[in-house]
């Protein structure tokens, strides 16, 4: 995705490991993305994410659920979270505290 197309409130998915490393390439255990993708970052892959900031210089995107705390997210991690894709909030709520140990 380009980053000027992501707004606030958007709901994406971080895309799945291959389909980044097909696209940009797999160097040392990490993806070659505009901010790199780590492999400590590969369980993030397929989260849901929803925008909730946008840092100043376009290039990292921050969620409500909190999943960037660590990491640079950038706009070339993301598809668009189709409304086939999408779980329902109680699912949500129930797979990011079983990752992080809290509520979103």
């Amino acid at each position: 995705m380009r980053p000027e197309d992501i707004k606030i409130g958007d709901r994406l998915r971080v895309r799945e490991w291959e389909d980044m490393a097909d696209e940009f390439g797999y160097e040392g255990g990490d993806i070659a993305c505009d901010l790199t993708f780590t492999q400590d970052m590969e369980h993030l892959c397929g989260m849901p994410f929803t925008v909730e900031e946008i840092s100043s210089d376009t290039r990292r995107f921050f969620s409500k659920e909190g999943i960037e705390e660590h990491w640079s997210i950038s706009a070339d991690m993301f598809e668009p979270l189709e409304a086939d894709q999408s779980e329902s909030d109680e699912d949500f709520q129930t797979r990011f505290s079983m990752l992080y140990g809290q509520n979103p």
